[in-house]
This record gives C-alpha cells, sequence and structure tokens, in this order.
C-alpha cells in the first residue's frame, strides 16, 4: 500500500510542479522560481514521512504504516541520519542527525520530485542549448544549491545547530545532492569525489 501511496504522491508532485511553470528551458536563469517545486515536494514528501504516518486519508489520528513499512523506512533513515551526523556545523559542533532527520528526507524528496518535474517538462521539446557553459541539467542543480545561500552570526549559527531540526543551510544543499545520482552524472562525478557518497551509502527513502 505504501508504495502505490508514493507513487500518487510523485505523480502530484510532478504534475503540480509543471503545471505551475516552475520548470522552462531556462532552468537556472531565476534559481527561487526554478526550484518551486522543490518545496511543492518537501511539503509532500512530509505527508507519507514519520509524522504524516499519524494521519489517515481523511486527516483522523491514524497510523496507516504496516509494521514493515515502520521497519524499511527506520532502516533507511537511519541512513541519512548518521550521514548529517557527520556535517560540523561550526566549531566541534555537529548538525544532530536524529533531530533534523524529517526535514532532511524532505528535502531529498523534494529535490527528487522537482527533478522528474523538470525533466517531465522537457519532454517532446528540443534539448536546451547550454547557458554560461552549463547544461540544463547542471544549471536545475546550481539552482537548488542557490536556494540555500545564507549568512549568519556565530552565535546564531551555534543555537541553530543544538535547536533547530533544519539542518544548517549549506548542508541542505549538498546533502541530498551527495544521494542523487542525476546530480553525479550532470557533473560527471567520480567514485571518491567529495560532492557525493559512495554508492553503498547513498540514501534512497521513496
Amino acid at each position: 500500500m505504501m508504495r502505490t501511496l508514493l507513487l500518487a504522491m510523485a505523480v502530484l508532485g510532478v504534475a503540480t510542479a509543471v503545471a505551475i511553470g516552475s520548470y522552462t528551458a531556462l532552468a537556472g536563469s531565476n534559481p527561487v522560481g526554478d526550484v518551486a517545486g522543490v518545496v511543492i515536494g518537501h511539503e509532500l514528501t512530509h505527508a507519507f514521512d514519520d509524522q504524516g504516518r499519524q494521519f489517515d486519508a481523511q486527516g483522523n489520528l491514524n497510523n496507516w504504516w504496516s509494521a514493515a513499512d515502520e521497519r524499511s523506512f527506520n532502516a533507511r533513515a537511519s541512513l541519512i541520519e548518521k550521514q548529517f551526523d557527520d556535517y560540523i556545523v561550526i566549531d566541534a559542533i555537529h548538525t544532530n542527525g536524529k533531530q533534523t532527520r524529517g526535514e532532511n528526507i524532505a528535502d531529498l524528496g523534494g529535490v527528487k520530485i522537482a527533478y522528474l518535474a523538470f525533466q517531465k517538462s522537457l519532454e517532446g521539446k528540443p534539448l536546451p542549448t547550454n547557458a554560461d557553459g552549463f547544461t540544463t541539467d547542471q544549471r536545475f542543480f546550481i539552482a537548488y544549491a542557490q536556494v540555500w545561500r545564507a549568512v549568519a552570526r556565530p552565535e546564531a549559527i551555534r543555537i541553530l545547530a543544538v535547536t533547530d531540526t533544519h539542518a544548517f543551510p549549506r548542508f541542505r544543499a549538498i546533502g541530498p545532492l551527495a544521494n542523487l545520482p542525476e546530480f553525479a552524472g550532470a557533473f560527471a562525478c567520480q567514485p571518491g569525489d567529495p560532492a557525493i557518497r559512495p554508492e553503498r551509502l547513498r540514501v534512497q527513502i521513496w
């Protein structure tokens, strides 16, 4: 049942993102607009994570996961916990992988759905030409990363690192992309490159 629901989520995310025109042949020209589908996908993903599972299709407080669903989810989610635990935010303070797990999973789901929407928007059209030396796929991922540009004082960073349920912005940029073979392919990453995780450690939730 979960597989069917996740497929429905992906279809809805793709359809919505394409419908609002977030993805065009000019992907990358407007980072905020181009990755609007990431936000849509992120929030849709929350409906199917360890929070969304608490509410059924009628919105009632009712856990609709099977025991097998829960075991599978937790096994996969443990990988993203470990991934973010390794990120040093500032000084010797690491990201709290358990505390940020739900948002990190949603970020990963969001960019995956957005990329599917992006590819869907290009179907039946001539492949856009490169711009500024970057391919269309490269510009999509650059646009995604640019959304997370942020500046904060060290004092604020330290507080956020231990209180926020979201990872610090730079890790919301590099963390999900490190798990995507599409990103690795777009930039011709090779095994051992720091921008990508080894295949055995890549997180695949949905």
